[in-house]
């Protein structure tokens, strides 16, 4: 009787995984017919949930490791969604957006919120991020009463202000929860692991003509003069352009700075696949912004140690190597694309916007709505454009305030780096010359060409975040030497 009994429940539980697997082999067949969105999502949610079950120990670190890595995806929902129409460049917001980023902050900040109530609250230590976060948080704050003072559209100024908040929010929890080497390496490892998948995006699009982005969506790459541009995940260029440059110089440090030949040569093929992404997006400021990057990082390790002068040799003549083999297509592109005719209207709309809104700006994200008022007479209508210069960017949308603001923030966080780079930790020495020579390359980048994108902004959270760790690190590790001295001179 148990045998059959027995038979029985296994007879039962086969035929209901049968049909469990039957409808979800259906679902999975039918989101074929959807489009390429859903097809995306399956198999992300798949890979997910599989990710989920193989880290459940350490969760924490494994959900910290997607939500980086998803940055560059862009893939959400627009809670509200107000498109601007005529205008070539799209805003920097164009409404509330929920991206799988945050959704995956949210279930960060649940846990933290879970953890913290478990411990008593004397042990719960919750900072801004000292100086960075602060000047991050009255940053955002100008921009948002600014706005409110002098936006015509308003609706818009919120859009960004919203956004600019949810970057802070990353910012915050990243502050308040990474505090280990290991948590360094995660974060590391996450924007490795992202640049170099969006390398390979790009580098498949060229090769095949794919014009779709992961959302599903076809778009237009093939510009006149300069034939097909692959625009990576999310359909731009210019954007993905600037994300592999964010990370590119730390991508270099690591080579540097690993002490095993197999990673030297799996830095070395990431450094190779991402490199050639960049020079297929076509973006000129980038690659000018890559080399000052390279030369930044190589000649920094030099003078601090890290490698030597037959390294940096071999370093300087494999960089030749590379320009070299690059020449003709870099050739091509420099004599095909304009040369400043498409960019000095550009320049005066935006330097005559800030003389007449000096003090407070026009708002932030309103510049789109002011530039034929602003544009010289004789080319109104024909160059409504964004301005390719960050700068004047937000001198026209911020003032003179919001500018100094926002420059000061950058400038305080090129100089804490610099301090760290004379840190004899690895780690903390290849975080901390990579991303100064991210904003050293940045600098000239950004006169020339859109910076300031959404997916930027975040991983520039994660830079921000990743700069105050760095100080906490070198600051235990100097403390342990201290204490180490001291002891020692008590048994002495």
């Amino acid at each position: 009787m148990q045998g059959a009994a027995s038979s029985v429940r296994n007879s039962i539980t086969i035929l209901i995984a049968t049909i469990i697997a039957f409808i979800l082999g259906y679902l999975y067949v039918q989101a074929f017919a959807v489009g390429w969105r859903a097809i995306f999502m399956i198999h992300a949610l798949v890979l997910f949930f599989l990710g989920c079950a193989l880290f459940i120990r350490d969760l924490r670190s494994f959900l910290l490791f997607i939500m980086i890595f998803a940055i560059p995806l862009q893939y959400g929902y627009h809670v509200i969604y107000q498109p601007m129409l005529g205008v070539q460049t799209s805003p920097f917001a164009s409404g509330v957006r929920i991206d799988v980023v945050d959704v995956i902050l949210l279930v960060l900040y649940m846990h933290w919120g879970f953890r913290s109530a478990q411990q008593q609250l004397r042990h719960t230590r919750i900072t801004l991020g000292r100086s960075l976060g602060k000047l991050f948080l009255i940053w955002i704050t100008y921009v948002a009463i600014a706005g409110v003072l002098r936006s015509e559209h308003l609706n818009y100024t919120l859009f960004e202000v919203v956004t600019l908040f949810q970057g802070f929010m990353l910012f915050f929890y990243l502050i308040n929860n990474l505090s280990s080497e290991r948590d360094l390496r995660v974060v590391l490892y996450a924007l490795f692991a992202n640049t170099i998948a969006h390398a390979l995006y790009i580098i498949m699009q060229y090769v095949t003509g794919f014009n779709y982005t992961v959302h599903g969506e076809a778009s237009t790459h093939f510009v006149e003069q300069e034939g097909f541009r692959p625009a990576g995940f999310a359909g731009s260029w210019d954007a993905a352009a600037a994300m592999m440059h964010l990370v590119l110089p730390v991508l270099l440090a690591y080579y540097f700075v690993a002490k095993k030949r197999a990673w030297h040569r799996v830095a070395l093929m990431g450094i190779g696949i991402v490199l050639l992404g960049l020079l297929l997006t076509k973006v000129r400021g980038a690659w000018m912004a890559a080399l000052v990057s390279a030369i930044t990082v190589v000649a920094v390790s030099y003078l601090r140690g890290w490698i030597s002068s037959t390294q940096t040799f071999k370093v300087a003549a494999g960089g030749i190597a590379v320009l070299v083999l690059a020449a003709p297509f870099v050739v091509q592109r420099l004599i095909t694309g304009a040369w400043g005719e498409d960019r000095l209207p550009l320049i005066y709309t935006a330097m005559n916007m800030f003389k007449a809104n000096w003090l407070l700006g026009v708002g932030a994200n309103n510049y789109s709505f002011y530039i034929d008022q602003y544009l010289p007479i004789s080319l109104r209508h024909t160059w409504e454009s964004g301005v390719h210069n960050e700068y004047l960017m937000w001198a026209a949308e911020t003032g003179v305030i919001g500018f100094l603001l926002y420059y000061t923030l950058l400038f305080v966080m090129l100089k804490k780096l610099w301090k760290l780079t004379v840190s004899p930790d690895p780690w903390i020495y290849l975080a901390s010359v990579g991303f100064f020579a991210v904003i050293v390359g940045s600098l000239p980048y950004r006169m020339t060409s859109p910076y300031f994108f959404l997916e930027v902004y975040s991983q520039s959270c994660v830079v921000l975040a990743v700069t105050c760790l760095l100080e906490a690190l070198e600051e235990k590790r100097l403390a342990k030497i201290l204490v180490g001295s001291q002891e020692n001179r008590r048994t002495t």
